[in-house]
């Protein structure tokens, strides 16, 4: 039997194990994050470029807006704006999402830093004690 077949050191290895398997989840998560506050960077800048439009339109636009709408540009343009503010919200609570999972594997990764020192002081003391056990049968 060697020290990597001991309960304790399998216990221990298993949840390192765990531990990296949900950090590779996070870390997948969080590209995801990145991923859709990008799109949304996108989405945002085609809404403030079309809030612009609306900013001194010509009068003739103007009535056809309103005709056909029931709203002036003035109305539209806030609606546009507004739609940016919005994007912008959802964006810094995707970075949040992520400040919160980097959390997440900042604490995975040094828990399995401490088990890995457990298993380290299960190594040494089954090793010593092999090695005292190959002195006293030599003796």
């Amino acid at each position: 039997m060697n020290f990597y077949d001991t309960k304790e050191w399998l216990a221990l290895s298993k949840e390192i194990s765990d531990n990296w398997t949900s950090i590779r989840d996070i870390e997948s998560k969080t590209t995801q994050l990145f991923n859709e506050i990008s799109i949304l960077e996108r989405q945002r800048d085609l809404s403030r470029n079309k809030s612009y439009e609306f900013e001194c339109p010509p009068k003739s636009h103007i009535k056809i807006l309103e005709k056909y709408t029931g709203q002036c540009d003035e109305c539209w343009y806030y609606e546009y704006s507004k739609g940016g503010d919005l994007i912008k919200e959802l964006q810094v609570a995707k970075a949040k999402e992520i400040i919160y999972y980097e959390g997440v594997i900042r604490d995975k990764k040094d828990s399995n830093k401490v088990l890995g020192d457990k298993q380290d002081k299960i190594r040494d003391k089954w090793i010593a004690d092999q090695n005292k056990k190959e002195k006293a049968n030599a003796d």
